[in-house]
């Protein structure tokens, strides 16, 4: 009986036991995972760490506090072994613990819970030592990890100020609105996100000895946008006082140290210079100075720009003559009472207008964008259509004073701005790129030298079309040298060669970028796209299109090469008297800047006229070469096209030459691509005599592309 007893007592304690355990979930990311209940004691602890960005390196000895979320408080543990930004963090943590926040320095926060840190701004600071570069030592930072190797980062909030004072005992900042720019703030450490801010105070920056030397210092401030600015309130060693704004505006972040201004007394000082809207050759200036100014003068490059002294009330200047596309250094001068300082001198960079490439009748030329866009359209305030934001006027003269220009042409088509988004020109995320600043000029002489300017516009309404820039309306760019090619010399053997370069209709297909077309006698920019109000292909140039009517083409609705395929299409043949006498095109070729294009469909196709330089009634060898790209949208796929000889009016394919799309994207889809537009050669051999004609043809399509022909030429081997 006493057995069975015992048995039972057993068997009982045991079912107590299993009843009191319970399962453990797996652990959730970014959460603390479950805990058994097995007793948690004290355990010496060495964790790893890495310095954020800010500190680089760590302070031996200082203290870490670490809340293992078992202790009700922090855990202190102290720097030790440091290397650069590694150290080791010695202390005790709970045995239970698995996922610890841990805190640096351990004086700049008061409380962690719930993955919220309590960050403390004081409101009085010191510098720590003499050195005035070592104004502050040590940033906060925080750490989260469930393992025992802790990778800091950031939650320094600071603001820069250059002291251009002396006897200096104290300054505070204040912010204009009243908020408080010290206190407490309440971060969520895995966010790096403030939940609460109390702001209580103004804060104060006192020296290790009695006074500050001049130079940089930081003060810590609760993070956020200071819009109204700051204001400086300076305490001498005599105990006088002296304020002044420190600047207009500023955002404080969390692992940045933003520059705010200059402070300085009443007595002199230099003053404290901003620049904007930088464009191509001129600059906003605004500064801040002191109460005992009588004036200002500008510099650039050491050079006074202003005549007379500027007003003490003056506060803005508007520079211009800078160097296009260089570095140019900007000082403002404060003029006292037989004294006279400067701002220290900074370097400006203007933007830059290229010359890319030339032909015998165009050029092609890119530019800096006066505001940062997007690389491509994804919705929100940004204007689709580029026109609110990428306002420019583009000008080409024939003498470098600029005084004869040839034209002028701000960048629309129809009621876009030609510097949109286009799915010619790619996609990203399914979104189009927009197009980049540059152009093609046509209608130039060939071997002539031509000088280029390139300025913003803003406010500026153009065929019932108004655009804008942020950078306003700037001055003009130095005037930039470019010269088009000479025409075309034969070479020995030389059958035939056509440049197409008379051609300045429609977008620069070689480049990918819009082109200057006329139209009667206006000037406009096409787009990338396919051009919206006109139908610019042969067609519309020989009977309707740019130039004057059928200057360059005239109808026939019959050829002798006619539609390669079918026979019964109206094509057109180039006029005497240009340099695309007698060839032949399909009615929907396109005559692109400087270039062919066949258009998206079989059946199209161009042709040279009876072939007689160099060729004899007996056949010759002969070599075909001419550039050439494939161009489409979205995905890639193969094409083909025919070579074909026409002889006695009979047409013999002599090759048949397959090609793909061209992309600078690895692995194009039909929502992230972006294409190359560029031309390579293609050669052809085939035999020729006198009379006969060659002809270049579409062979199949699926999907809209575009194929472009370039310096086409024929040669005897």
């Amino acid at each position: 009986m006493m057995n069975i007893n015992k048995l039972l007592l057993a068997f009982c304690a045991v079912s107590a036991i299993l009843s009191c355990t319970r399962e453990i979930d797996a652990p959730i990311p970014v959460e603390r995972p479950q805990q058994g209940n097995d007793p948690a004691v004290l355990d010496s602890t060495v964790f790893t760490a890495v310095a954020d960005p800010l500190n680089k390196t760590w302070i031996e000895g200082a203290s870490v506090s670490v809340y293992d979320g078992v202790s009700a408080d922090s855990l202190q543990f102290v720097v030790a072994d440091v290397d650069g930004a590694s150290c080791m963090l010695t202390g005790q943590v709970y045995s239970s613990s698995d996922l610890y926040v841990a805190l640096y320095p351990s004086e700049a926060f008061s409380a962690c819970a719930d993955k919220v840190a309590t960050l403390v701004v004081p409101a009085e600071q010191k510098l720590p030592d003499e050195s005035a570069d070592k104004a502050l030592q040590a940033y906060p930072a925080v750490a989260i990890d469930a393992m025992r190797e802790l990778e800091f980062s950031s939650l320094a909030s600071y603001v820069s100020v250059y002291l251009d004072a002396y006897d200096v005992a104290s300054f505070t900042l204040r912010a204009k609105n009243g908020a408080g720019l010290g206190g407490e703030a309440d971060v969520a450490v895995y966010q790096k996100e403030v939940k609460t801010l109390r702001g209580t105070s103004d804060v104060t920056l006192k020296p290790c000895g009695d006074t500050f030397r001049k130079g940089i210092y930081f003060l810590q401030m609760l993070p956020g946008t200071y819009e109204e600015g700051l204001e400086v309130e300076m305490t001498f060693t005599d105990g006088t006082t002296y304020s002044h704004t420190l600047c207009q505006s500023v955002e404080v972040e969390f692992g940045k140290i933003s520059a705010t201004g200059v402070i300085h007394d009443d007595n002199f000082s230099a003053p404290s210079v901003s620049v904007s809207k930088v464009a191509f050759s001129s600059a906003e200036l605004s500064w801040t100075g002191s109460g005992a100014v009588d004036g200002y003068n500008v510099y650039l490059n050491g050079v006074k720009v202003n005549d007379d002294v500027l007003p003490a009330t003056q506060s803005t200047y508007y520079l211009t003559g800078m160097r296009t596309d260089a570095d140019n250094t900007v000082e403002v001068e404060s003029v006292g009472a037989g004294d006279v300082k400067k701002s220290p001198a900074q370097v400006v960079r203007t933007l830059g207008v290229r010359w890319i490439d030339a032909a015998t009748r165009s050029v092609t030329i890119e530019w800096d964008e006066t505001v940062e866009w997007p690389e491509a359209y994804t919705g929100g305030s940004i204007d689709a259509s580029g026109k609110n934001g990428r306002g420019y006027q583009i000008a080409i003269y024939k003498d470098k004073d600029c005084a004869q220009e040839v034209y002028a042409v701000y960048p629309y088509w129809g009621s876009n701005c030609s510097y949109g988004n286009s799915s010619w020109y790619g996609k990203t995320g399914n979104c189009n790129y927009f197009v980049p600043t540059m152009l093609s000029m046509g209608y130039l002489e060939p071997n002539t030298t031509y000088y280029v300017r390139v300025r913003s516009v803003d406010d500026v309404t153009v065929g019932g079309m108004t655009l804008n820039n942020e950078a306003g309306t700037s001055e003009w760019s130095e005037p930039l040298e470019v010269k088009t090619e000479q025409s075309h010399v034969a070479e020995a053997g030389e059958v035939i060669f056509a440049d197409f370069d008379e051609l300045c209709f429609l977008t620069d297909r070689t480049h990918g970028c819009p082109g200057v077309i006329k139209d009667g006698d206006a000037y406009y920019v096409t787009s990338v796209g396919d051009s919206p109000d006109k139908n610019l292909n042969v067609y519309g140039v020989a009977t309707a299109g740019t130039g004057t009517a059928g200057e360059y083409f005239s109808g026939s609705t019959f050829c002798a090469i006619g539609d390669p395929a079918s026979r019964t299409y109206t094509n057109y043949i180039g006029n005497e008297g240009t340099a695309l006498e007698g060839w032949h095109f399909s009615t929907n070729i396109r005559a692109n800047m400087g270039a062919l294009t066949i258009d998206r469909a079989r059946n199209r196709f161009f042709g040279t006229p009876a072939l007689t330089g160099n060729l004899t009634d007996e056949e010759k060898p002969c070599v075909l070469t001419f550039d050439f790209g494939a161009f489409k949208t979205g995905a890639n796929s193969s094409y083909s096209m025919n070579v074909q000889r026409l002889r006695e009016g009979s047409l013999e394919t002599v090759a048949v030459l397959e090609f793909t799309g061209q992309y600078t994207t690895d692995s194009p889809t039909s929502t992230d691509y972006k294409i190359d537009y560029c031309l390579s050669e293609k050669k052809v051999e085939l035999s020729l005599k006198s009379g006969d004609a060659v002809i270049i043809s579409a062979k199949d399509a699926t999907n809209p592309f575009f194929m472009v022909y370039d310096n086409f030429k024929i040669k005897t081997k």
